[in-house]
Order: structure tokens, then C-alpha cells, then sequence
């Protein structure tokens, strides 16, 4: 199946989800007017709530949830999903290009899946993802360097 995905260019769906997700949120920070009004106060920046120096500033705030059942909000998801993004992913100058680069991780994510079950583990080894992110696959653990 994945090879499918790969030759068609598509994203699995859990991917496509990944990426709308991260859409509604690149809208709302940058065209805020084009995200539908219930939306449009939805997520509050770090810095908003406090203006301590810390490495998570201008993160999007993750507010404490007192069930599991928070944790599938979409609201949870886009924030969680959006603070673990690349910088560089985050700083496109428009929504076409911002969506082309993040098809472009999910998809080198994509590829990546498909490598590590085609090869069978023997040994360590590194493998380069887009230039960016070096990761090390040590059979059963995978850890990014």
C-alpha cells in the first residue's frame, strides 16, 4: 500500500489529516480572517500568557487537560502537532507554499516508514531525510539526532 502512496505522490490518511490540522493553524496565525469565526480565537501563544524568557515562547499554549478524552480535541491536536514542527516548516510566506513543504515532510515520513520495512534491521545504521533531519534506527528504536 505504501508503495502506492509514494508512487501516486499521495499522503496516507492519517497524514492528510496531519496536514489539515496544520493548515487551520498556519491560517489562523497568518490569515486569520480566512479561518471560520469559531476558530478565529482559538489557540493563544505562549507569550500571551506569560512573559517569562523560556525556550517555548512563542509555542502555542498547551492548556491543562484533566482527561484522556482532551487529548483527541482538535484543539489539543493542532497545538501539539504545530509546537513539534520544524522552524523552518513554520515560516513559509504563503498557504500554497506552507502546504507543499508540509506534504513534503509527511511524505519524506512516509518514505522513511517504507525503508524501515523494506530493509531488515541488522546492524545500526543513519539515514538522511529531506538534508535536514539525520535519524538512527537501531532495530526496535528510532531516535532522531
Amino acid at each position: 500500500m505504501n508503495d502506492l502512496y509514494t508512487e501516486f505522490n499521495l499522503l496516507p490518511l492519517h497524514h492528510l489529516h496531519t496536514q489539515q490540522l496544520l493548515v487551520l493553524v498556519f491560517k489562523f496565525l497568518f490569515y486569520n480572517q480566512s479561518v471560520p469565526s469559531v476558530f478565529r480565537s482559538y489557540f493563544v501563544h505562549n507569550h500571551d500568557i506569560h512573559n517569562y524568557a523560556t525556550r517555548t515562547i512563542s509555542d502555542l499554549h498547551i492548556f491543562v487537560l484533566n482527561s484522556s478524552f482532551g487529548k483527541r480535541r482538535i484543539k489539543y491536536k493542532c497545538i501539539v502537532l504545530w509546537n513539534s514542527l520544524l522552524d523552518h516548516l513554520k515560516v513559509s510566506s504563503t498557504l500554497k507554499l506552507f502546504k507543499k513543504s508540509i506534504k513534503n515532510h509527511l511524505n519524506s515520513l512516509c518514505i522513511s516508514d517504507l525503508i524501515i520495512d523494506k530493509l531488515e534491521l541488522k546492524s545500526d545504521f543513519e539515514i538522511v531525510l529531506n538534508g535536514h533531519d539525520i535519524y538512527r534506527y537501531n532495530k526496535s528504536v528510532t531516535q532522531q539526532i
